[in-house]
């Protein structure tokens, strides 16, 4: 029996491995000794681990006893440094590697032995132990059948990759406290307004006799003998030692005599619980709420389970529910229902009076807008619907009877006539005009009685026409009546036939300008000013909401449930897209230089399910490969479906993921790594590279999962040849998870879910910590602002997704159902740079309705657009002149400007060729990562037809703050704040803002709300200087931006607090530190930096030193008449520019740092000029002022 158990293990362990030798060490162990489990955990209790006496019986095989001298195995004297032990590692695991000797038998055992050696002696604890007691009494006390596995692990990491599994067979998989699930009635006006229930449940709780200890009070557990408190024995069998659990104590190295009388041992007993329930208003019938913690207590103390509540709404005996949407009856008398009148009719906030119009019909209805139920997480109502019946009485009068019959006489008289003046027509017997005939017409004059009778009828009808509009034109223009009546008839026949069309052309545009003005003359607020707590300022938040909201969707409150929740929703939708290869080619080009140019074909889809199904098979994949519980797992690869993948499954174990640029340098990729000490790295082929290169630098990476792209065997052999990692393809992981799932190991709303670094802009890069409710939330505000967001949208996903613009973007797409499609920037195109020619571009192929954008790409486009009309002149010139130009004034209001037909003749014949440039069918695009240019706003949209959302964010906010409408037609500005955050000035006097200005208030830009992040990660002091909390429990970011509001509550940017400026690619400068390391050139007296977000270089204003600049001119022979002559000369500031080059490639300055363009200013800064202090610091905003003119000239 034992036997057969043995085997049975050691086949799944096999078929488990993805090392052919570790299955068979793993085989050959189980079967020298196997003894059985000691207790099974009780099969009635799910999600509960055993007791902490009785846990599941595990094994482990273990090195040889018979140990050699680490120190004689990597060939290193006992005094050897940390950096000479692993020098002499590297040259010998390369040496004995089995992939490089695989014609060695000897070689998988010396490469065994030289890691077990390093892998003690990098540790300066288990060095210092083993210098002590020396290899024998190491191993055997030490590592003898401990948690580290095989010797040397061939690869993989500490610990055993399988344990997991073997745990499952024995039942201790399942761990933390028991969910529970309840109901609770509500009333209908219960649900409709909200409440707050007192729920009182049976649940396990912790025994109060033994405390949970689940022995009795006052005793505790003595030391097995058998084991020493080890919980393990072992055996010697061949060359291993093998572990076993210890059959006296069952691996608890403790003995229980007699177990707690009140749980019997089981730690937890039956008791009753209560917890408050705030139910929100429009709670449907039937939901389910999750009350985090407030389950079945868990007996470790670590995970308790969850209350899943389910509402029942009793049914209302006047009131009827669909959706948001609420239906009533409304009974009408006959008298009413022929008549008309007003009935009284209940809703959810009070009678009402409504108006019944004349001869309503029974099951007619009436919309009452906005009566009915809230919605959730918006201010909006849904409808109230009135339905009417007819009372008909089952009694009558004899005075109501005679009244009834008499009508009813009168109607069938009626209908007889009409009756028979229809035959009569139909026969054609007389013309409409009479009811009887006295004699029958021969046939043929038949035809033309019946002509002459059509010919009166017209005239007739003709002639009641033209009597009514008489009567209307003589009450209108009264001194019209002195007209002839041959001219009347003549005037109103030619208004009749032809002036409608021309009257109506008028009116259209005249009518939409008039309306246009009157809404831009009484703008409607979309901000509202806030009392908030926190540094006093001018608080402003979303018209539409009174409080910040934090999640959308009911029960959802982490990233991992919003993605599951769509995955079960949208089943068979296409969710990720993928363009498959077919061919990589190289062009050359001017000066012999080599371009790839790619061959692509249409997009391959995964549906929700598939998806899902992958994320899950990853998920259990890392564990299976070794990932622990608290180790950090990093992506480092370009935007692609792999990435959203394995963030997705990192999400659903509860896995912090740290994000990481592709395009990061080498001394900032080995700080993000170190830093947050990542276990596990997933990258592409170029990052594996930038791995290897730095594999000496990194402290804590053990795993790099691979993802599969054509040529990267090359860096996979390299990096196992020349490192110690487990290196694994992406699909291999995902194998392993589909063989041996794992469940599920959901977070809580306050668990991190991503450190992400920001780009940085002095010195090393911060990595913010967002956690789940941060993400959740700005989510949920933007799902408000872009209108009917769902399913039918394609999203065209190209930008880093280590930004968190594109992550938010990417999972509010996931949530609606959207589509996600993958491209480059590239090959976004059909005329990128990599598209090979006659090949769709992303665009072309995917034909998105919504995509992101930073404002670069955005000017490459109108750049684009304009050098391609200029180019081919003429004709065409004028006619996209015309139509952007009428497109133009039509969107400011003008009657002028092109309406209706001339629109979509306009997006016909013009536009629509600029629209294909990005597939035809964008509908709305969001740009964000710096400021957008009014001229590239508006260019955009009359060109695409689409708005452009213009949102104000930062990595620290989870890129909520505000967002620009999508009916808001303004530019320059970045809209209200977001229904997720508050936006407040505070005053900046040094520079001048001040939220008391008039007419706008102005100041530094503070946002609060649930979307701010936790911090800096290990960066205290840096987070204490930008974070504050509130004394009402809010938190606020210190942006450091200056921005000002106008009437509507909208933001506008119009500084930046510090010397900090992103430029229009993203790169910081940092003016301070530029100006320091130019000031060392011989020609600089002073200097100041200016840089704009609007422009991708800087410009400089240098006061030139006198002595040095006329020295040079003199060496030169320039002539100039005096020095401010001289610093006109192009010579003068192409010299001084040279050197200035020259100063910064010295600093090792980037290139963006450097100056694109300078202007000599003769007269010196002084403090009695007021352009610096009397400590000669420059006053930045009085020398700009003072050069205003002059800097607008290096720009242009």
């Amino acid at each position: 029996m034992a036997r057969t158990a043995a085997s049975r293990l050691a086949a799944v362990a096999a078929s488990l491995s993805t090392r052919e030798r570790f299955a068979r060490h793993l085989a050959a162990a189980a079967s020298s000794a196997w003894t059985g489990p000691s207790r099974l955990p009780n099969p009635g209790r799910e999600r509960r681990s055993t007791s902490w006496w009785c846990p599941s019986r595990t094994f482990h095989a273990t090195r040889s006893v018979n140990a050699r001298d680490y120190y004689d195995v990597l060939g290193v004297s006992k005094d050897a440094g940390a950096s000479d032990i692993k020098k002499a590692y590297y040259a010998l695991a390369k040496k004995f590697h089995p992939d490089t000797n695989k014609d060695d038998a000897d070689a998988d055992k010396k490469f065994q032995e030289v890691n077990r050696a390093y892998e003690v002696l990098k540790d300066e604890d288990k060095r210092e132990i083993y210098d002590q007691v020396g290899p024998e009494a190491y191993e055997r006390h030490a590592s003898g059948g401990g948690p580290d596995g095989f010797p040397g692990g061939q690869g993989f990491p500490d610990g055993n990759p399988f344990g997991d599994i073997f745990t499952d067979i024995f039942g201790n998989a399942l761990r933390g406290g028991q969910d529970v699930k309840v109901s609770v009635e509500i009333s209908f006006m219960e649900a409709v307004q909200g409440c707050r229930k007192t729920i009182t449940y049976e649940a396990d709780t912790l025994c109060g006799t033994c405390n949970g200890s689940g022995v009795p009070p006052g005793t505790v557990p003595k030391t097995c003998k058998s084991c020493r408190g080890a919980g393990v024995i072992y055996m010697q069998r061949g060359l291993f030692t093998l572990e076993s659990t210890c059959p006296h104590c069952n691996g608890s190295g403790k003995i229980v005599k007699s177990f707690c009388k009140t749980c019997k041992g089981e730690q937890v007993v039956k008791g009753k619980k209560s917890v408050k329930l705030d139910i929100m208003a429009g709670a449907d019938d039937n939901v389910t709420m999750k009350v985090f913690g407030k389950g079945g207590a868990d007996p470790e103390r670590n995970k308790p389970g969850d209350l899943h509540v389910t509402i029942k709404v009793r049914e209302d005996p006047v009131f009827r529910r669909e959706g948001n949407h609420v239906h009533v009856d409304a009974v009408l008398s006959i008298a009413q229902a022929v008549l008309g009148g007003t009935v009284s009719v209940p809703t959810l906030t009070g009678n009402v009076s409504v108006k019944v119009r004349q001869g309503t019909q029974p099951g007619e209805k009436v919309v009452l807008r906005g009566k009915g139920i809230k919605m959730r997480n918006s201010s909006s109502f849904g409808n109230q619907y009135v339905h009417f019946n007819i009372r008909v009485p089952t009694e009558v009068t004899q005075r109501q009877r005679e009244l009834i019959e008499e009508f009813d006489k009168e109607e069938c008289a009626d209908k007889e006539r009409v009756a028979a003046a229809s035959a009569q027509i139909r026969k054609g017997l007389v013309g409409p005009g009479s009811l009887t005939t006295s004699k029958q017409t021969p046939p043929r004059e038949r035809g033309t009685q019946v002509a002459r009778a059509s010919q009166a009828s017209r005239l007739r009808r003709r002639g009641v026409v033209l009597r009514r509009r008489r009567r209307l034109s003589t009450q209108l223009a009264p001194s019209r009546s002195s007209e002839t009546p041959s001219r009347r008839r003549l005037r109103e026949d030619c208004s009749y036939r032809s002036m409608n069309p021309y009257f109506v052309g008028f009116l259209v545009p005249v009518a939409v300008s008039l309306l246009l003005r009157k809404r831009r003359n009484g703008e409607r607020k979309r901000g509202l000013p806030v009392e908030v707590g926190g540094e006093p300022g001018y608080a402003i938040r979303n018209y539409r909401f009174e409080e910040p909201v934090e999640t959308h969707w009911e029960g959802v409150t982490t990233l991992a449930e919003l993605f599951e929740h769509s995955c079960k929703e949208y089943v068979h939708m296409p969710l990720l897209g993928t363009r498959k290869l077919i061919s990589r080619e190289t062009e050359s080009g001017p000066g012999g230089k080599s371009f790839e140019k790619l061959h692509l074909g249409e997009y391959e889809w995964k549906c929700y399910a598939e998806a899902f199904k992958s994320i899950c098979n990853f998920s259990s994949g890392l564990v299976r490969l070794g990932h622990q519980k608290g180790e950090r797992v990093a992506i480092f690869a370009e935007t692609r479906a792999e990435w959203q993948i394995a963030l997705q499954a990192c999400f659903r174990q509860n896995i912090t993921v740290v994000t990481i640029y592709a395009s990061l340098g080498e001394e900032a990729l080995c700080h993000s790594l170190n830093e947050t000490e990542v276990t596990t790295v997933v990258c592409g082929q170029k990052e594996l590279k930038k791995l290897i290169d730095i594999s000496g630098q990194l402290d804590t990476v053990k795993r790099v999962v691979y993802i599969n792209e054509e040529g990267i065997s090359a860096e996979v052999s390299l990096a196992r040849n020349s490192t110690s990692w487990v290196i694994e393809s992406f699909e291999e992981v995902g194998r392993l998870g589909n063989e041996a799932p794992v469940d599920a190991n959901m977070p809580l709303p306050s668990d991190v879910a991503v450190i992400m670094y920001t780009s940085g802009s002095t010195g090393l890069p911060k990595g913010v910590m967002m956690t789940h409710r941060n993400v959740l939330a700005t989510l949920s505000a933007v799902m408000t602002i872009v209108p009917e967001l769902g399913k039918k949208d394609i999203y065209l996903a190209y930008l880093p997704l280590a930004h968190i613009l594109e992550l938010a973007a990417e999972a509010l797409m996931a949530a609606v159902g959207a589509s996600i499609g993958y491209g480059s920037p590239l090959t976004l195109t059909d005329t990128s740079n990599k598209i090979k020619r006659g090949t769709l571009g992303d665009a072309s192929a995917l034909k998105p309705t919504l995509m992101t954008a930073v404002p670069a790409i955005l000017d490459r486009v109108r750049d684009g657009v304009r050098k391609k009309v200029d180019t081919k002149g003429g004709v065409a010139k004028k006619l996209f002149d015309v139509a952007y130009n009428r497109r133009l004034a039509a969107i400011n209001g003008s009657w002028l400007g092109a309406w209706g037909l001339e629109k979509l003749l306009w997006d016909k014949l013009v536009f629509g060729k600029v629209r294909a440039v990005l597939g035809g069918k964008i509908r709305f695009v969001l740009s964000g990562g710096a400021p957008l240019s009014g001229d590239t706003q508006r260019f955009i949209n009359i060109c695409l037809g689409a708005p452009i959302g213009q949102g104000y964010g930062l990595t620290e906010t989870c890129a909520g703050g505000t967002f620009s409408e999508y009916d808001d037609p303004s530019v320059g500005r970045v809209g209200a704040p977001l229904p997720c955050s508050y936006i407040k000035l505070i005053d900046w006097p040094e520079g001048g803002y001040l939220t008391t200005d008039s007419p706008m208030p102005r100041g530094e830009i503070v946002i609060g709300g649930p979307n701010v992040t936790k911090g800096y990660f290990k960066n205290e002091t840096k987070t204490n200087e930008v974070y504050k909390d509130d004394e009402k429990g809010m938190r606020w970011f210190y942006s450091g931006d200056i921005g000002r509001f106008h009437p509507d509550g909208c933001l506008e940017i119009i500084d930046r607090k510090k010397d900090i400026v992103k430029l229009q690619h993203g790169e910081y400068v940092s003016l301070g530190k530029v100006e320091a390391a130019l000031s060392v050139s011989p020609y600089v007296d002073n200097i100041m930096i200016h840089a704009d977000p609007f422009h991708s270089y800087c410009v400089a204003l240098v006061v030139p030193a006198h002595n040095e600049l006329e020295n040079w001119a003199s060496q030169q022979g320039v002539k100039y008449s005096d020095f401010s002559d001289l610093c006109q000369k192009q010579e003068a500031v192409k010299e001084v520019l040279g050197s200035l080059a020259q100063a910064a490639k010295q600093a090792r300055l980037e290139k963006f740092e450097i100056p694109g363009k300078i202007k000599l200013i003769a007269e010196p800064w002084t403090p009695e000029s007021g352009l610096v202090t009397a400590a000669l610091k420059l006053k930045r905003e009085v020398i700009r002022k003072t050069f205003e003119n002059d800097l607008v000239q290096l720009y242009a």
